[in-house]
């Protein structure tokens, strides 16, 4: 937590770095972490992946490649390649 803090301080004031804060995490085993800008859509109750992915500057490709995997899966059907690398293309 005092490197969070350090870190959200180190960036406060910044050009570049609007709005920083330092975001609690509710779960003791994990880390808390260091945001800034608009704060994510997940946190407005979205649970839609491609606004998501958008959100974060993923690719169409890539949200679709994601969303389909998901879908299949959801479904009972694992693609025969499965690797989040690709994702991120």
């Amino acid at each position: 937590m005092c490197f969070g803090l350090a870190v959200r301080d180190a960036l406060r004031g910044l050009p570049g770095f609007p709005g920083v804060r330092l975001r609690w995490s509710p779960w003791p085993d994990t880390a808390h972490n260091v945001e800034w800008g608009q704060r994510p859509p997940w946190l407005w109750g979205c649970h839609d992946y491609a606004v998501l992915g958008r959100f974060y500057g993923y690719s169409e490709a890539a949200i679709t490649r994601y969303t389909t995997a998901r879908a299949r899966t959801a479904q009972g059907v694992l693609p025969a390649a499965f690797d989040r690398k690709d994702w991120h293309a």
